[in-house]
């Protein structure tokens, strides 16, 4: 019975960085996550999920994200527990402004634990063809289990990047951010709350928050969203 493989050091070439993309500079193909604080600290535009439908929609019509080019057009699916399945469409509908392109494929599931229950993911992500999943919130699929627990988190990473291979799909799993005001954001651990095992298995981590510019300048009432690419 075959084993997996394996290289010879002395005879093997490291292979050049290759990252392939579905967004330019913004969106790998892989596993990963999108993160920052919960409902995007109080920004007017949104937070994670905001910025998940904005790409969506960029992908899904072809039309450039942040002034970044899309690579790989193509459907998307969401996996939303936190929101419901009319307020998601409404959401999505509202941001495309009028003109609204098919293959943004909204998950009828209102509940999903992982990994136990990843099997009708799999089988809804081949259905949909979708180029980019994206599940959200991390914390409610982990039925209660402490999220700082590697016995927790492991078992659901190693299941998500299978799927990602399995599949092609690339996966996005939204996730909350440690709230500690002074953390170093050019650091990707600080973005990830919970187990080490978050920042150890990604392919890429997109942290986003919002900019108050009043914290500059207190008669400026303008903001925006900062977003971070960890590779």
């Amino acid at each position: 019975m075959p084993g997996y493989g394996y290289h010879d050091a002395s005879d093997y070439e490291p292979q050049p960085d290759d990252t392939k993309w579905i967004i330019e500079n913004i969106l790998p193909k892989g596993f990963g996550f999108i993160a920052g604080l919960p409902k995007g600290s109080n920004s007017p535009h949104g937070g994670k999920s905001v910025f998940f439908r904005s790409m969506a929609y960029a992908i899904i019509a072809q039309k450039d994200f942040l002034g970044n080019k899309v690579i790989q057009s193509g459907n998307t699916l969401c996996v939303n527990i936190d929101e419901a399945i009319d307020d998601q469409v409404s959401y999505f509908r509202r941001l495309c402004d009028g003109d609204i392109p098919s293959g943004f494929k909204v998950s009828k599931t209102r509940f999903l634990a992982m990994p136990e229950q990843l099997a009708p993911l799999i089988e809804d992500i081949n259905e949909a063809n979708s180029a980019l999943t994206n599940i959200d919130p991390l914390l409610r699929t982990v039925g209660g289990k402490s999220i700082n627990e590697t016995s927790t988190t492991a078992p659901i990473m190693n299941e998500l990047k299978r799927i990602h291979e399995l599949t092609g799909s690339t996966i996005a799993l939204n996730h909350h951010s440690t709230k500690n005001a002074n953390r170093n954001k050019e650091s990707s651990s600080t973005w990830l709350n919970g187990s080490i095992d978050l920042d150890s298995a990604w392919d890429f981590c997109i942290g986003i928050d919002w900019v108050n510019c009043r914290e500059f300048n207190p008669k400026d009432t303008k903001g925006y969203m900062h977003a971070r690419c960890f590779t």
